[in-house]
C-alpha cells in the first residue's frame, strides 16, 4: 500500500469527517498534513486506520480532558499534587496523612482503591516507595539485592530515586526491605515513578518464584 503524507481522495475524506464530525478545508484534495500525517490513497478503507485517527484528532483539537475526582483540599492546594494525579490518571487518588508522607491509593477493582507501599512528601515533592525480597528456597540475601538492582534500581535511578535505606528482617525467613526515595521537582517524573513502583514492578518479590538469577 503506497502512502502519501497530504493527499487524499475525496471519498477517505468524507469517511474521515462523517467519522469524526470534523469538516475539512481542502484545495485539490490535499489535507493539511500536520493533521493527516498518514492518509492510503488505496480504496481498501481499514477501520482501524480511521479509529486511530479519529483518536489522535480528538485529542489535538480537544486537549487532555481534565479528570473527575473528589474534591481534596491537598490537590486544590500544591499545582504539583494537582499535576502528578492529572498525569497517572483517574485510577489514582491520595489516601492518609502519615509519617512518610500522603500515602497513593491505586484502583486495582472497578470500585475499591488500594493503599500502596508509595509516598508523596510536601514540600519537598519527593517520592518514597518500599520493597521486599523475600528469601526462599536457599537464596541468599546478595542474590536478593542483585535481583533488586536489576528489576527496580536502575529504572528508578533514571528517575531521580535511589535507595535511602534497607534492612533484613525475620518473616517465616529472611526479607530485605528496601526503601527507595528521591526529590521530584517535575510532576512528570514524579508520575511516571509512582506509576512505575505501582503498575510497572512488583514491590513484594519472592525468590521462589524466580528462576537462575543474576550472578
Amino acid at each position: 500500500m503506497m502512502i502519501r503524507p497530504t493527499v487524499t481522495t475525496g471519498v477517505v475524506r468524507d469517511r474521515i469527517e462523517s467519522r469524526i464530525g470534523i469538516k475539512f478545508e481542502v484545495h485539490n484534495n490535499f489535507v493539511p498534513g500536520r493533521l493527516l500525517k498518514l492518509v492510503p490513497t488505496t480504496y481498501n478503507h481499514d477501520v482501524r486506520w480511521l479509529s486511530r485517527l479519529a483518536f489522535h484528532l480528538r485529542q489535538r483539537l480537544r486537549g487532555k480532558p481534565r479528570l473527575k475526582r473528589p474534591p481534596d483540599p491537598r490537590v486544590d492546594a500544591d499545582p504539583w499534587l494537582a499535576a502528578v494525579l492529572d498525569e497517572v490518571g483517574e485510577r489514582y487518588r491520595l489516601g492518609q496523612d502519615l509519617a512518610d508522607g500522603i500515602q497513593v491509593l491505586r484502583r486495582t477493582g472497578k470500585e475499591r482503591f488500594n493503599p500502596m507501599r508509595v509516598y508523596l512528601q510536601l514540600p519537598r515533592r519527593g517520592v518514597l516507595g518500599d520493597y521486599d525480597v523475600r528469601i526462599r528456597d536457599g537464596r541468599s540475601i546478595d542474590e536478593g539485592r542483585r535481583l533488586l538492582d536489576l528489576r527496580v534500581s536502575g529504572r528508578l535511578a533514571e528517575l531521580g530515586l535511589k535507595p535511602v535505606s534497607e534492612t533484613v528482617e525475620q518473616w517465616g525467613g529472611e526479607v530485605i526491605i528496601r526503601r527507595y526515595g528521591g526529590e521530584c521537582p517535575d510532576a512528570l517524573t514524579a508520575a511516571a515513578a509512582v506509576r512505575f513502583m505501582c503498575e510497572e514492578s512488583e514491590q513484594i518479590i519472592d525468590t521462589a518464584a524466580e528462576g537462575s538469577l543474576p550472578a
